[in-house]
């Protein structure tokens, strides 16, 4: 009896760290869809001021100003990469 007392209690012990895992995982995948939004957001910049800078100055004058927003980008993706090495090593666990 003491036997079976201690499958269930593993058990559920089992159960309630997947529960944890899948609670973490489902907050790393929150936030990874909030940076994409992020980097989306980024994206619509450049292009708003690409377009702005092609109408009023050239293309030539225009390539300088975006790094701003394409080092926001580079950092929004490398805490992408992060987040989802933490569910690789949560779903590893």
């Amino acid at each position: 009896m003491g036997d079976l007392f201690e499958k269930a209690k593993n058990l559920g012990a089992k159960a309630a760290e997947s529960a944890k895992d899948a609670g973490e995982i489902g907050k790393y995948k929150v936030e990874i869809q909030s940076k994409k939004s992020d980097i989306n957001d980024e994206m619509v910049k450049i292009g708003q001021y690409m377009y702005s800078k092609y109408q009023d100055e050239g293309a030539e004058k225009t390539e300088s100003a975006v790094l701003e927003h394409a080092k926001k980008i580079d950092d929004l993706n490398a805490a992408i990469k992060d987040l989802q090495d933490k569910i690789e090593a949560v779903k590893a666990d």
